[in-house]
């Protein structure tokens, strides 16, 4: 009972309000959100919370108290990619710029993953403020930090099957030094949009569902969804780059 309550306390702070929102009416507050369809789980139903307690009984849930301690919101709607790679680089612990906004705090913000290196590559806050970034644009972004080893995957492509991508969610759902950042199709999870950015939390291999931490989290909550349905939305096409998205995956240098 003692490890269930604190997976409740633990998604509790993953769906509480942000501090200083107007408490609206609840028809307005729903408005705020899209509903999940029912084909994806949303993390804080009972159904949810019980998938957390079995990926973490089996010992496929160490980013989720990695990344549950750094989860953000997307700071504009084009941002996913930028907000997935702050809280997964907070959540490996790498060494981390002070912020005027934190002074005299270590702590990756949205706008410190923007380096020179990346800025040398146009991507640029404003660039991506209007055009967001594809997969290879993402991995670009992260490839700028040292302290981190990022590789990309693009998928349906030679080595990048639905073998590849469960290999690397099960060793990066085990371990501490590792995790995923996806970049979806929404349509493809049978929710509304285009391309998205995301890092995983959790596998629970009896239901085959993985736990994305959506960090558009005005639009809809965090959610379980197959790995099948996963890795689909990762296999189509950005008509902006003309490759199918994918994942990266992120390590601690060294590790």
């Amino acid at each position: 009972m003692a490890g269930a309550a604190v997976v409740w306390l633990a998604v509790a702070a993953l769906v509480a309000p942000i501090v200083g929102l107007p408490q609206l009416p609840h028809g307005e507050r729903a408005r705020r959100e899209m509903p999940l369809p029912p084909e994806l789980i949303a993390s804080n139903s009972s159904a949810g919370v019980q998938l957390l307690l079995s990926a973490q009984a089996q010992g496929y849930a160490e980013p989720f108290w990695q990344l549950s301690m750094t989860y953000t919101t997307q700071q504009n709607q084009a941002y996913c990619s930028v907000a997935s790679s702050a809280m997964s680089l907070n959540a490996l612990g790498v060494p981390a710029p002070v912020d005027a906004v934190y002074s005299p705090y270590n702590y990756f913000t949205q706008s410190d993953v923007f380096t020179p290196c990346a800025v040398n590559q146009n991507i640029t806050e404003a660039y991506v403020a209007t055009h967001g970034l594809t997969l290879a644009q993402a991995h670009a972004l992260l490839a700028c930090f040292p302290a981190v080893d990022a590789q990309l995957h693009h998928a349906g492509q030679a080595g990048a099957d639905l073998a590849a991508f469960s290999r690397d969610l099960n060793a990066t759902s085990q371990g501490t030094h590792a995790l995923i950042i996806i970049n979806f199709l929404r349509t493809g999870m049978h929710q509304e949009g285009g391309g998205h950015f995301s890092p995983l939390a959790a596998y629970d291999p009896v239901s085959d569902r993985i736990l994305v931490l959506d960090v558009a989290r005005y639009k809809y909550p965090s959610f379980w969804a197959t790995r099948q349905d996963v890795f689909n939305a990762m296999n189509t096409i950005d008509s902006s780059s003309q490759q199918t998205r994918g994942w990266i995956v992120l390590r601690q240098a060294n590790n």
